[in-house]
């Protein structure tokens, strides 16, 4: 049962003071990317709806009853947000929801390796993550958690990164300024950005071109809606950007036959250029995506019964 340590820690709060849409107060002002999942709003939707029904089905939900029987947890009702953040290598994750803290922590401190400290005025956490410890050595796979007095859990493999991710959320430290470009009538259920690409050495060509991107998705009735945002460096960088995206959308336009529904999808993005950004707008069918998700869901239950 130790190996589920790790998934206790990311479970371990009484009750979530508040969640769901991003809020930039989680995220520290330096952070050079970050993602944010607001599962209320995903669960709500078309999208979200296809999804649960396929986590409620079969091996999946056995999986979920044996979490909730252990944990007193099934993120599929108590997990309401989620976000993660960081600067390089340094990243932590913040959780909220709805949980068996006493029974979680009870499990966490059944691991050998666990120790808690103060710091700050909270209590950390500290354990090993066995499956880490096995394959990186134990001195790479010690984790540190605190309770938020917010009803947040946050979790890092640095005890520093932890405890500035608190100040954060106390006030303390600068948070970020970030506000996301929603699409007119959109609820996002998912917001991310990463401000630095430089460190990085992306394989797609788009990727290649730019410095940074912003991608925010969500739902308007029976529309899902984004965009995607690619930031470069000069305007000349941004052009020829703009000629491969449109390249990329003008190839799967020709691809009706093989793979008509990658061809809609395309049919229903605009590409352009603001300055020495390059944006995507997609404005899709909610129904067909969450069509595409029950079919392809289906064909897995195919192979596996064959």
């Amino acid at each position: 049962m130790k190996h589920w340590m790790a998934a206790a820690m990311t479970a371990a709060v009484a009750t979530a003071a508040w969640a769901g849409p991003f809020n930039p107060a989680d995220v520290p002002a330096e952070a050079a990317w970050f993602a944010h999942v607001d599962v209320d709003q995903l669960k709500a939707t078309q999208v979200g709806k296809s999804v649960m029904e396929q986590l409620t089905t079969g091996e999946a939900d056995k999986k979920f009853a044996a979490l909730q029987a252990v944990f007193n947890f099934d993120p599929r009702k108590d997990l309401s947000g989620l976000t993660v953040c960081g600067t390089g290598n340094k990243s932590y994750a913040l959780l909220r929801g709805k949980f068996d803290a006493e029974r979680l922590v009870t499990l966490l401190r059944a691991n050998e390796a666990y120790q808690a400290t103060t710091q700050e005025g909270y209590t950390v956490h500290s354990w090993l993550d066995e499956n880490k410890a096995k394959k990186k050595g134990p001195d790479k796979a010690r984790m540190f958690g605190a309770f938020h007095a917010s009803g947040a859990i946050v979790i890092s493999e640095e005890a520093g990164v932890l405890t500035h991710a608190l100040a954060v959320l106390d006030g303390k430290k600068p948070a970020s300024a970030f506000k996301a470009p929603t699409p007119s009538g959109t609820v996002p259920f998912m917001v991310g950005t990463v401000s630095d690409l430089s460190g990085t050495d992306p394989k797609n060509a788009v990727l290649k071109l730019a410095r940074g991107g912003t991608v925010i998705l969500g739902e308007d009735g029976d529309r899902v809606k984004g965009r995607l945002a690619i930031e470069t460096t000069d305007s000349a960088t941004a052009s020829n950007l703009l000629k491969v995206a449109e390249g990329m959308r003008s190839a799967l336009l020709l691809n009706t036959e093989k793979d008509p529904r990658a061809a809609k999808l395309a049919g229903s993005a605009s590409v352009a250029l603001e300055g020495q950004t390059v944006s995507v707008q997609l404005d899709f069918p909610a129904s067909e995506i969450a069509q595409a998700i029950r079919e392809e869901a289906a064909k897995k239950q195919e192979k596996k019964a064959e």
